[in-house]
Protein backbone atom coordinates (compact mmCIF):
# COMPACT_ATOMS: atom_id res chain seq x y z
CA UNK A 1 0.00 0.00 0.00
CA UNK A 2 1.74 3.20 -0.99
CA UNK A 3 1.68 5.78 1.79
CA UNK A 4 -0.59 8.89 1.13
CA UNK A 5 1.60 12.16 0.27
CA UNK A 6 -1.91 14.02 0.39
CA UNK A 7 -1.39 17.87 1.26
CA UNK A 8 2.47 17.61 0.76
CA UNK A 9 4.15 19.91 -1.35
CA UNK A 10 7.89 18.55 -2.66
CA UNK A 11 10.80 19.85 -4.70
CA UNK A 12 12.61 17.31 -6.80
CA UNK A 13 15.99 18.25 -8.82
CA UNK A 14 16.83 16.76 -11.72
CA UNK A 15 13.56 15.36 -12.38
CA UNK A 16 14.18 15.61 -16.42
CA UNK A 17 14.54 12.02 -16.79
CA UNK A 18 15.94 9.08 -14.75
CA UNK A 19 15.03 8.57 -10.96
CA UNK A 20 13.87 12.61 -10.59
CA UNK A 21 11.25 12.14 -13.34
CA UNK A 22 10.26 8.63 -11.68
CA UNK A 23 10.08 9.87 -8.01
CA UNK A 24 8.32 12.83 -9.65
CA UNK A 25 5.64 10.45 -10.86
CA UNK A 26 5.30 8.80 -7.80
CA UNK A 27 4.53 11.53 -5.76
CA UNK A 28 2.00 13.38 -7.96
CA UNK A 29 -0.02 9.61 -7.84
CA UNK A 30 0.59 9.85 -4.16
CA UNK A 31 -1.52 13.32 -4.02
CA UNK A 32 1.45 15.51 -3.63
CA UNK A 33 2.05 18.65 -5.38
CA UNK A 34 5.38 18.51 -7.00
CA UNK A 35 7.62 21.94 -8.47
CA UNK A 36 10.09 20.01 -10.80
CA UNK A 37 13.38 21.15 -11.81
CA UNK A 38 15.95 20.28 -14.76
CA UNK A 39 18.14 21.93 -16.84
CA UNK A 40 16.16 21.91 -19.80
CA UNK A 41 12.53 22.50 -19.89
CA UNK A 42 11.65 20.22 -23.16
CA UNK A 43 12.82 17.03 -20.76
CA UNK A 44 10.49 18.14 -18.01
CA UNK A 45 7.52 19.05 -20.40
CA UNK A 46 7.67 15.05 -20.93
CA UNK A 47 6.48 15.23 -16.97
CA UNK A 48 3.21 15.96 -18.54
CA UNK A 49 0.67 18.55 -17.11
CA UNK A 50 -0.45 17.93 -13.69
CA UNK A 51 -2.51 20.95 -11.82
CA UNK A 52 -0.19 19.86 -8.81
CA UNK A 53 3.07 20.31 -11.19
CA UNK A 54 5.11 23.29 -11.53
CA UNK A 55 8.09 23.11 -13.63
CA UNK A 56 11.07 25.19 -13.38
CA UNK A 57 13.95 24.82 -15.91
CA UNK A 58 17.55 26.23 -14.24
CA UNK A 59 20.96 25.55 -13.42
CA UNK A 60 21.16 24.16 -9.71
CA UNK A 61 24.98 24.93 -9.42
CA UNK A 62 23.70 28.47 -9.83
CA UNK A 63 24.31 30.20 -5.78
CA UNK A 64 20.65 31.97 -6.13
CA UNK A 65 19.11 28.91 -7.62
CA UNK A 66 18.13 26.80 -4.42
CA UNK A 67 16.89 30.22 -3.15
CA UNK A 68 14.89 30.40 -6.12
CA UNK A 69 13.19 26.50 -5.70
CA UNK A 70 12.20 27.00 -2.11
CA UNK A 71 10.37 30.49 -2.53
CA UNK A 72 8.55 29.26 -5.80
CA UNK A 73 7.30 26.20 -3.85
CA UNK A 74 6.08 28.64 -1.02
CA UNK A 75 4.39 30.92 -3.55
CA UNK A 76 2.54 28.43 -5.56
CA UNK A 77 1.91 25.63 -2.75
CA UNK A 78 1.58 27.55 0.47
CA UNK A 79 4.47 25.21 2.31
CA UNK A 80 7.24 23.03 1.25
CA UNK A 81 7.71 19.71 3.13
CA UNK A 82 10.37 17.49 1.36
CA UNK A 83 13.50 18.16 -0.95
CA UNK A 84 14.28 15.14 -3.49
CA UNK A 85 18.28 16.33 -3.84
CA UNK A 86 18.75 14.31 -6.70
CA UNK A 87 19.80 16.26 -9.69
CA UNK A 88 23.28 14.58 -10.91
CA UNK A 89 25.86 13.67 -13.55
CA UNK A 90 28.31 10.70 -14.32
CA UNK A 91 31.67 10.89 -15.78
CA UNK A 92 33.85 8.14 -15.53
CA UNK A 93 37.46 7.30 -16.63
CA UNK A 94 40.91 6.40 -15.55
CA UNK A 95 42.51 8.73 -13.08
CA UNK A 96 44.98 9.38 -15.74
CA UNK A 97 42.68 9.81 -18.45
CA UNK A 98 39.75 11.51 -17.59
CA UNK A 99 39.21 14.71 -19.07
CA UNK A 100 39.55 17.15 -15.84
CA UNK A 101 37.07 19.38 -17.26
CA UNK A 102 34.64 16.70 -16.89
CA UNK A 103 35.84 16.49 -13.26
CA UNK A 104 35.14 19.94 -12.13
CA UNK A 105 31.75 19.86 -13.87
CA UNK A 106 30.22 16.82 -12.13
CA UNK A 107 31.60 18.04 -8.70
CA UNK A 108 29.90 21.28 -9.20
CA UNK A 109 26.48 19.33 -10.01
CA UNK A 110 26.98 16.38 -7.73
CA UNK A 111 28.51 17.98 -4.62
CA UNK A 112 28.13 22.01 -4.69
CA UNK A 113 24.83 22.34 -5.95
CA UNK A 114 23.67 18.97 -3.47
CA UNK A 115 25.12 21.23 -0.83
CA UNK A 116 23.65 24.30 -1.96
CA UNK A 117 20.12 22.67 -2.07
CA UNK A 118 20.79 20.68 1.45
CA UNK A 119 21.69 23.93 3.06
CA UNK A 120 18.80 26.46 1.84
CA UNK A 121 15.73 23.72 2.95
CA UNK A 122 17.68 21.85 5.95
CA UNK A 123 17.60 25.95 7.03
CA UNK A 124 13.94 25.78 6.17
CA UNK A 125 13.37 22.41 7.64
CA UNK A 126 14.82 23.74 10.83
CA UNK A 127 12.91 26.77 11.54
CA UNK A 128 9.32 25.07 11.04
CA UNK A 129 10.81 21.84 12.92
CA UNK A 130 9.40 19.31 10.24
CA UNK A 131 10.43 18.08 6.71
CA UNK A 132 12.45 15.68 5.15
CA UNK A 133 15.79 15.58 2.92
CA UNK A 134 16.34 12.96 0.50
CA UNK A 135 19.69 13.05 -1.30
CA UNK A 136 20.68 10.72 -3.84
CA UNK A 137 23.75 9.07 -3.53
CA UNK A 138 24.98 5.82 -5.40
CA UNK A 139 26.25 2.54 -4.18
CA UNK A 140 29.28 4.06 -5.69
CA UNK A 141 29.11 6.26 -2.41
CA UNK A 142 30.12 3.35 -0.07
CA UNK A 143 32.79 1.56 -2.64
CA UNK A 144 35.20 2.45 -5.55
CA UNK A 145 36.19 0.72 -8.81
CA UNK A 146 37.82 1.28 -11.79
CA UNK A 147 37.16 4.32 -13.83
CA UNK A 148 34.49 5.62 -11.28
CA UNK A 149 36.66 7.37 -8.49
CA UNK A 150 35.80 10.98 -9.56
CA UNK A 151 31.81 10.05 -9.98
CA UNK A 152 32.25 8.08 -6.31
CA UNK A 153 34.02 10.94 -4.77
CA UNK A 154 30.98 13.12 -5.16
CA UNK A 155 28.75 10.45 -4.05
CA UNK A 156 30.63 9.91 -0.65
CA UNK A 157 30.88 13.77 -0.22
CA UNK A 158 26.94 13.64 -0.44
CA UNK A 159 27.13 10.49 2.28
CA UNK A 160 29.34 12.12 4.47
CA UNK A 161 26.16 15.44 3.97
CA UNK A 162 23.73 12.60 4.80
CA UNK A 163 25.48 11.31 8.02
CA UNK A 164 26.36 14.82 9.57
CA UNK A 165 22.89 16.17 8.48
CA UNK A 166 21.32 12.93 10.28
CA UNK A 167 23.07 13.91 13.63
CA UNK A 168 22.94 17.46 13.85
CA UNK A 169 19.05 16.86 13.49
CA UNK A 170 18.86 13.86 15.24
CA UNK A 171 16.31 16.09 18.05
CA UNK A 172 14.42 17.67 15.66
CA UNK A 173 11.12 16.28 13.47
CA UNK A 174 13.20 16.80 10.46
CA UNK A 175 14.46 13.78 8.43
CA UNK A 176 17.29 12.99 6.01
CA UNK A 177 17.75 9.80 3.95
CA UNK A 178 20.09 8.78 1.78
CA UNK A 179 19.61 6.46 -0.81
CA UNK A 180 22.42 4.59 -2.65
CA UNK A 181 20.72 3.27 -6.15
CA UNK A 182 22.91 0.79 -7.99
CA UNK A 183 23.18 0.70 -11.66
CA UNK A 184 19.98 2.57 -13.39
CA UNK A 185 19.90 2.93 -17.14
CA UNK A 186 19.13 7.15 -17.21
CA UNK A 187 20.10 9.64 -19.13
CA UNK A 188 23.01 9.57 -17.11
CA UNK A 189 24.68 7.22 -19.00
CA UNK A 190 23.88 9.41 -22.23
CA UNK A 191 27.39 9.99 -23.30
Amino acid sequence: MKESLEGKVAVVTGSGSGIGAAVTESFLKSGASVLATGRRMEKLERLGKHEKLELIAGDVTEPDFANDLLEEAINKFGRCDIVVNNAGVMWAGATHEIDIEHVVSMVRVNIEAAFRVAHVFVRYFFSQNSGHIVNTSSVLGTKVRPNAGAYSATKYAVEALSETMRMELAETNVKVSCIEPGLVITDLHDH
